[in-house]
């Protein structure tokens, strides 16, 4: 990417959210180059004024503005916001689904032609810059598309391409990971608390002992 391209993200939830913060803390695009929009336009405003980028008033004017356009509203929201987006978004604009379990072939039936579709499951981390991302390439895609998801997620994290069946078991692995690892520490955490360590001590060691012992399998 050359900076240039206009970078929309439909719904900033926790997972849009942590892509905004992904694309700056990587330096992917200029902050100026980045929009969001959100079915509560409120939160879109939140989000926009807290990391000093763009917003827009609706998911329309999004579509229309955006080179690549991240589809991140959960599941069951995924089929009218692909729906808002249809008549909006431009023939070679880059969509990209984060949605699990929705397939690219429906995007690109609902889309009719518009825009080149990729489905991805990145994982929380990204916003730290330490994302793990899998990727497949839907039936529009082309291998220049494969390139620039390697080029976004690559300044985020860790990032791999399979194929789009794959991508179920990628959301219970690494997209659902944070959240199994997350347990594990405030476990630990408290089995060190309860042996008499202060929890901050606790909380130090065990965090400091996971990212280690990360860097040491990595």
């Amino acid at each position: 990417m050359d900076g240039q391209e206009t970078i929309g993200i439909a719904g900033v939830g926790k997972m849009g959210e942590a892509l905004v913060r992904g694309l700056l803390v990587g330096r992917v695009v200029p902050a100026t180059r980045i929009l969001v929009s959100d079915a509560v336009p409120s939160r879109a405003k939140e989000v926009a004024a807290k990391h000093g980028v763009g917003h827009t008033e609706s998911i329309g004017e999004l579509a229309a503005k955006s080179n690549v356009l991240f589809l991140a509203a959960k599941p069951k929201d995924m089929a009218a916001l692909v729906e808002g987006i249809a008549a909006h978004i431009k023939r070679d604009s880059l969509v990209i689904t984060l949605a699990a379990g929705v397939r690219t072939a429906f995007v690109e039936k609902v889309l009719a032609g518009r825009g080149r579709v990729v489905r991805i499951m990145p994982n929380l981390p990204c916003a730290v810059g330490e994302g793990a991302t899998a990727f497949a390439l839907g039936e529009t895609a082309t291998e220049h598309d494969a390139l620039t998801m390697e080029e976004i997620f690559g300044a985020i994290g860790r990032v791999t391409m399979v194929e789009e069946r794959m991508l179920d078991a990628v959301t219970g692995l690494s997209g659902s990971g944070p959240g199994f690892i997350g347990a594990l520490a405030h476990a630990m955490i408290e089995g060190g608390a309860r042996s008499g360590l202060p929890r901050d001590v606790a909380y130090k060691l065990v965090l400091q002992t996971m990212k280690g012992t990360a860097e040491l399998l990595l």
